[in-house]
């Protein structure tokens, strides 16, 4: 090896590399500074190897073009080391800190707490998607909301086939419906709503009949007539709910006393059977006054 030198010691000059001390710097300004082992020797550090001045660490692709670089941030707090975990991990896994700077493979999930005993209203996180992966979700602050120390879950509309309500003797069991309607009629703790039931079992049936709740009261008249004008009928439904069951027929009873009848869509549906006994009353007394002549 033939060594070339300007004779200035601790300055020597090999071909075009400037060596000072321990720093080796090309002479001409802003060449590349090439370590090329013979075939296929690696280029080792015995120590720890220090990029500068927020400069990159490039990995280059096969044609020595495209690079992807790696680099610090511009400013540090105070030094780190990240400690790679010891094994190149599995599918779809990813690289977690413990905080402390060791790195491990991790699998892609969201911790999970049991909070019972948050009084914060949480939102409930929604997405459109039933399986695979997801891009990111969605919540609804104004329309559900859900309370963990009281187990209240609000939403503005529940469309279900099935609701059951479950609970326990010492705590009660209520279903409590305030505003809202049902079948078109507003209800709450102080009004009055419609509803349609198969059957309808209770110990005692109260209806709403205080002066209080009326006006344009007037007795009935001919009330008798109107009575030998119904015809009480045995029928079975047609959707198999009730066989040889008594009552009158919507239609029938629409065109003797049509107050007596439930309609909708402008059709009649169904009868007003409490209210009959009105009609029932005043034709007793009718036939009470005949008899007594």
């Amino acid at each position: 090896m033939r060594r070339i030198s300007t004779g200035v010691l601790g300055g020597p000059i090999l071909g075009v590399l400037s060596t000072t001390e321990n720093v080796v710097t090309t002479l001409t300004p802003d060449a590349n500074l090439t370590l090329d082992p013979n075939g296929i020797g690696e280029v080792r550090v015995a120590t720890n190897m220090q990029v500068n001045a927020g400069a990159s660490l490039k990995l280059a692709d096969n044609a020595s073009t495209n690079t992807v670089s790696l680099k610090s941030p511009g400013t540090l707090a105070g030094s780190y080391t990240l400690t790679m975990p010891a094994d190149d991990g599995s599918n779809n896994q990813y690289l977690r800190t413990d905080g402390s700077g060791n790195l491990t493979w991790s699998n892609v999930g969201v911790d999970i707490t049991d909070q019972t005993g948050s009084g914060t209203t949480h939102y409930p996180l929604i997405s459109t998607s039933t399986s695979g992966s997801v891009s990111g979700v969605n919540t609804s602050s104004s329309k559900l909301t859900f309370v963990p120390s009281t187990g209240t879950l609000s939403c503005t509309a529940v469309s279900a086939r099935n609701i059951t309500a479950t609970g326990t003797a010492s705590l009660g069991l209520s279903v409590d419906i305030n505003g809202g309607s049902i079948d078109g009629t507003t209800i709450g703790a102080s009004s009055s709503a419609n509803g349609t039931f198969n059957t309808l079992n209770c110990t005692t049936f109260t209806e709403t009949s205080s002066i209080a709740y009326k006006e344009n009261v007037n007795p009935i008249e001919n009330a008798l007539d109107s009575i030998l004008q119904l015809a009480g009928k045995i029928y079975d439904r047609k959707d198999g709910s009730s066989k040889d069951e008594a009552g009158l027929i919507a239609e029938e009873v629409a065109d003797v006393i049509p107050n007596l009848v439930y309609y909708k869509d402008g059709k009649p549906e169904g009868i007003h059977y409490t209210k009959l006994t009105a009609y029932l009353v005043e034709a007793v007394k009718e036939l009470a006054k005949e008899i007594k002549k």
